[in-house]
C-alpha cells in the first residue's frame, strides 16, 4: 500500500523505532539474570522479563509494519496483545514478589505456566491480585481514577 508522505513520516514511527530499541536493549540487558521461583530445565526460560521483553519488541514492529500498511484493524489487535503481556508481566513480578519466600522456592503458578500444566488466570483476574498490591498503590490511584482501564 502507498501512503501519502505525511502519513509515512509521522512522528509516531519514530516513537515506535525508540521503543523497539528500548525493548530490544532490555531483553538483552536481563538476559543474563535468572529468575527465581521458577524450576530450570530443557526448554525453559532462563529469564522470564528478558523473554517478554523480547515479545513486546516483536508487537510494536509489527504494530509499525502494520501501520504502514494501513492495516489499522491488526494495529488494535496488538495493542491489545501488548497490554496483556505488560499485564501478564506485573502480574508475575507481583506474585513473585508475594509467594517467594525462603520456604517457598518455586512459585508454583508460574511454575506450571511454563510447563503448560496450568493456564494463566484471565486478565480480569489478574488485574484484581495487581490492584491489590500495597507496591503499585500509587500507579494504581492513577489508572484507576475512572473505569476507563476495566
Amino acid at each position: 500500500m502507498i501512503m501519502h508522505k505525511d502519513l509515512r513520516e509521522h512522528a509516531c514511527f519514530k516513537l515506535l523505532d525508540e521503543c523497539i530499541k528500548f525493548y530490544d536493549r532490555l531483553s538483552f540487558s536481563t538476559y543474563g539474570f535468572i529468575t527465581s521461583g521458577i524450576s530450570a530445565g530443557i526448554g525453559m526460560p532462563l529469564n522470564l522479563d528478558s523473554d517478554i521483553f523480547l515479545s513486546i519488541s516483536g508487537s510494536m514492529k509489527s504494530i509499525k509494519r502494520n501501520l504502514y500498511n494501513g492495516q489499522i484493524n491488526d494495529v488494535y489487535t496488538l495493542i491489545r496483545k501488548y497490554y496483556d503481556v505488560i499485564t501478564i508481566n506485573i502480574y508475575e513480578i507481583v506474585l513473585l514478589k508475594t509467594e517467594l519466600n525462603l520456604e517457598n522456592f518455586i512459585v508454583e503458578k508460574i511454575d506450571k505456566w511454563l510447563k503448560g500444566k496450568e493456564q494463566l488466570p484471565r486478565i480480569k483476574e489478574m488485574n484484581i491480585l495487581i490492584r491489590k498490591c500495597k507496591d503499585l498503590k500509587n500507579i494504581n490511584k492513577i489508572l484507576n481514577k475512572d473505569n476507563r482501564y476495566e
